[in-house]
Order: structure tokens, then C-alpha cells, then sequence
């Protein structure tokens, strides 16, 4: 709680009005400034904005705190802005984790068209009638994939792995289901991690097995696709409250506006990566036939959690 008080006087957490009246809010993430979200989806969301008197001030690389200190500040309204995987959202409403659970999408474009459509915006209301907090729809973040030194190509090759996941409950869940079992381990410590035989393999998005130099210390990658990742924009209470009407939909245009930024560049981002892997050798890639996870995964998932209706809510809306 010391850390978190330390970062709210930091924050300068209250919206503020500049010398041009332009109503500053100020947000949290943990993405390095070159970051997809960072240079297409806040860049947009700032340029639809511009009319509107608002500017949104984006502070990167966890300068405010990590992912659960900046929602912590967000919910205490220390802070005016933060962007979330569902994980972190779920600590507040259990119910928000299934957008982070295993196989919940069939494939990025699946999920997008969802959230696009509507197809979450029961979640996202109910998240805000729980907590107070405002929360929109996700903006792609990336699909998550395995590296070992051998595939993983079905559930028996993960039995024995030592797999790093981050420390969180639902990541547990997911690989348990999956046939594999997690070792926690701070995201900077992976690559050492690897090198050391501490773990024998891990999952992340190609985005950060690229700039991770993964490629370096693992020599298969493996296409699972386990988790198609979004990240969520929240408001605090009293910052939202204290918009107009009319603020507060432009606010939320520019938001969806910036997520569709963001899911191109994200897209794009991967192709490249995947291509380069692919054409200078640096890993061997392998596709998965998803079904062999995916079918156990659903059936695991679809019964005994706390999101588990939710799950198969979802689940139906891609049918």
C-alpha cells in the first residue's frame, strides 16, 4: 500500500485542465513506447480527440507502476486512466477472466469482429456497475504462442516441460488445461531463464518473442495460439462522473477509434514477424492443429470456474 500511495502522488492523478482549456487525462500502461498500442493506438485516439478538448497523456514501460498498481490507482481514483489484460480486470469482477481464458476465440479476427459488434459489451457494463470503474472494449494485444527446443505439437509434449507463464491464476488454469504445468518467472528474467535451463520453455505474443531475441536461447516455435489477448482501457470513478455527456462519447469513440488502429498494426506486426522466422531460419516453425488442445481446453474450462457461464456464452456467439 506504501508503493501504491508513492505512485499516486506521483501520478498527478486528478484530470486537469491546461492554459488552452484542454482537459488532460492521464494513463498507465506497461508497453514500451514503440509499441504498437503506444505509436498507432494512443496516436490515434489523440487525433480524434483534438477537437474535443481532450488530450490523453500516455506514460509507458510501467513508469506509473505495473499492471496491478496502476488499476489499484485507477480504482482508488489516483489515477485517471489505465490499460489492462483481463486478468488484472478480473481481481475486481471474476467474471471479466474469461476474456483471457484458453481458446475463448477461435483467432484474432474472431474476437475483434466480437468485441466490435457488441458481442462483450455485457461484460464491460457489468464491470462498471461492480466496481465504479469504466471499461471499453479490448484493443488487440496479441496471440499468444509457445517456444521450446523441441514442438509442442499436442498436449503429451508438455507433460515434463518446465513452462514459464506469468505468475497469475488464470495462466495456471489455462496451462493445466492445455496438459502442462507453469513455472512462474518475471518476464526479465526469461531470457536467462532459458539460457540456464531454469525453464525449458515459455509463451508470449511475437511481439515480444522478437524483442525478447527468444530466438537466441529456443530454436522451436510452436503455433499454439493458446490465448488471444486484449488489453482494456479503464477510467476512474470520479474522472468519468466528472465528464458531460458529450465528453464522455467522444471519449469512447476515440477509444474504439484507437483500438482499430491498433488491431491492424498488431496484425501486421505478427505477419512480419512470422515471415522474417520463417525466412531467415532463426526458429523452426511449427503448426499446431488446435484441435488437440482446444477441444480438452474447452471442455475444461466450460464447467466448474467462475466464468465459466460466460465462457460458454462466448463460445456460442462464434458459432
Amino acid at each position: 500500500m506504501a508503493t501504491v500511495a508513492a505512485l499516486a502522488a506521483t501520478a498527478c492523478s486528478s484530470a486537469a485542465s491546461d492554459e488552452n482549456d484542454v482537459l488532460t487525462l492521464r494513463l498507465s500502461h506497461f508497453m514500451e513506447p514503440t509499441h504498437p498500442h503506444e505509436v498507432c493506438g494512443f496516436k490515434t485516439m489523440n487525433e480524434e480527440l483534438e477537437d474535443d478538448g481532450i488530450k490523453v497523456e500516455t506514460y509507458p514501460a510501467a513508469q506509473l507502476g505495473g499492471e496491478s498498481q496502476s488499476l489499484e490507482l485507477v480504482n482508488t481514483n489516483n489515477l485517471d486512466m489505465s490499460s489492462n489484460g483481463p486478468s488484472f480486470l478480473g481481481v475486481y469482477d471474476p467474471s471479466f477472466n474469461v476474456l483471457d481464458a484458453a481458446y475463448i476465440f477461435d483467432s484474432a479476427e474472431t474476437q475483434h469482429e466480437l468485441s466490435t459488434s457488441g458481442g462483450t459489451d455485457e461484460l464491460l457494463d457489468q464491470f462498471h456497475e461492480k466496481t465504479g470503474m469504466k471499461v471499453f472494449r479490448g484493443w488487440y494485444y496479441g496471440t499468444r504462442h509457445m517456444t521450446a527446443n523441441e514442438p509442442i505439437l499436442n498436449p503429451d509434449q508438455l507433460r515434463g516441460l518446465k513452462l514459464r507463464a506469468p505468475d497469475a491464476p488464470l495462466y495456471r488454469i489455462n496451462i493445466a488445461a492445455m496438459g502442462g504445468s507453469v513455472t512462474p518467472m518475471a518476464l526479465n528474467e526469461v531470457y536467462m531463464g532459458l539460457q540456464q535451463g531454469v525453464v525449458d520453455a515459455q509463451e508470449n505474443p511475437l511481439p515480444t518473442i522478437e524483442t525478447m531475441n527468444l530466438d537466441e536461447v529456443q530454436s522451436d516455435l510452436s503455433l499454439t495460439g493458446h490465448m488471444v489477448q486484449t488489453l482494456h482501457i479503464s477510467v476512474a470513478e470520479e474522472v468519468w462522473d466528472s465528464l458531460s455527456r458529450e465528453q464522455q462519447e467522444n471519449l469512447e469513440e476515440a477509444i474504439n477509434l484507437g483500438g482499430e488502429a491498433a488491431y491492424e498494426c498488431v496484425v501486421r506486426e505478427e505477419e512480419r514477424i512470422l515471415e522474417e522466422f520463417r525466412s531467415d531460419g532463426s526458429m523452426q516453425i511449427s503448426e499446431v492443429s488446435k484441435e488437440a488442445f482446444q477441444e480438452p481446453v474447452r471442455a475444461a474450462l466450460a464447467e466448474g470456474y467462475e466464468f465459466s457461464d460466460e465462457y460458454r456464452k462466448i463460445l456460442r456467439l462464434q458459432q
